[in-house]
């Protein structure tokens, strides 16, 4: 892959794990599917096609979705934990390129009704952390960072959390207190909305806004469920309900929509996952029995976009 900056692809890799989950929404409130399976393993093959790529597809990462084993207790509340994983490592040439080792951990109420807590990871190049905490008592979404390069001397974390993020008792965890955003009714982090998706029905033609928030300037999503769709690969065929998802923030940005296929049956499973923007797509396809392998639809993943040549040049 032959490249002249590699700032497209950084913005790509800065949105991988994001791109995967925002696009993960509850559309219903009715539970209608089987109970989240501790311990669940879901793996997947990420590809590009773009610019980067001379538009030809590539794959250049592995992606990992789980539950954790056992629920877990923070602050004296018992919480289901769910984990992404994202790694370029078995693909030589996005390794040279741009090494990405990423992770996205969801501490939520077993039922996916609220979150209480976000840990996101990248260890590139060093590594950089943030946390959100999902205060209900002070209804504000708190956020704290800390990097390789930046440590603070001072302990911001609450008491139950330091014992989580010291190395030694007697040295802080590093993080900085970033400023706070509020916190509504019902909001979601992007991997527990994942979930809750998870145990609802869809129904064709339903378009709704949700709450969600990254601890920044997202405020929630608008969901329009589009449809059944065949996905396909080699002899295999799965119906899936097709979702769009629609990122809302407080400046109003025009963050681009990305599309999900859910399996239509009672484990209601995310088979790929589909994001698309001026330097290229995104995607994410349930692996099988030849990991690496991608699903395919009936039609495009999206609608062609009409693109303004002075916007390629600038």
């Amino acid at each position: 892959m032959g490249v002249e900056s590699d700032q497209p692809l950084r913005a790509h890799r800065q949105n991988l794990g994001a791109c995967w989950a925002l696009g993960l929404l509850v559309a219903a409130s009715c539970v209608t599917a089987q109970p989240l399976q501790l311990g669940e393993r879901l793996e997947y093959t990420v590809s590009y096609q773009g610019i980067l790529s001379a538009w030809q597809p590539f794959n250049i990462a592995k992606a990992v979705l789980e539950i954790d084993p056992q629920l877990q207790q923070i602050n004296d509340e018992r919480l289901l934990s769910a984990h992404l994983f994202v790694t370029t490592k078995r693909y030589s040439t996005a390794e040279r390129f741009y090494p990405i080792r990423y992770t996205f951990r969801s501490w939520f109420e077993p039922a996916a009704r609220y979150t209480r807590m976000v840990d996101e990871l990248r260890r590139e190049e060093g590594f950089s952390q943030s946390l959100l905490w999902f205060d209900q008592a002070e209804k504000v979404v708190q956020r704290y960072k800390r990097s390789n390069s930046r440590i603070s001397k001072t302990e911001v974390l609450p008491t139950f959390l330091r014992q989580r993020y010291v190395t030694e008792m007697a040295l802080p965890s590093g993080f900085r207190k970033k400023k706070e955003v509020e916190l509504k009714l019902g909001m979601l982090d992007h991997l527990s909305l994942l979930y809750r998706m998870r145990m609802v029905a869809l129904e064709p033609g339903t378009v709704i806004d949700l709450p969600a928030s990254d601890g920044k300037d997202l405020i929630g999503y608008r969901v329009e469920v589009l449809g059944e769709e065949l996905l396909s690969r080699g002899a295999e065929h799965r119906m899936t309900m097709k979702v769009k998802f629609e990122p809302q923030d407080r400046h109003e940005g025009g963050l681009d929509a990305i599309y999900v296929w859910y399996a239509m049956d009672r484990m209601r499973t995310p088979i790929r996952v589909y994001s698309s923007r001026l330097f290229g797509n995104i995607e994410f396809s349930l692996d099988g029995k030849q990991p690496g392998e991608h699903w395919r639809g009936e039609q495009p993943p999206q609608p062609l976009k009409k693109i303004d040549i002075l916007e390629l040049t600038e």
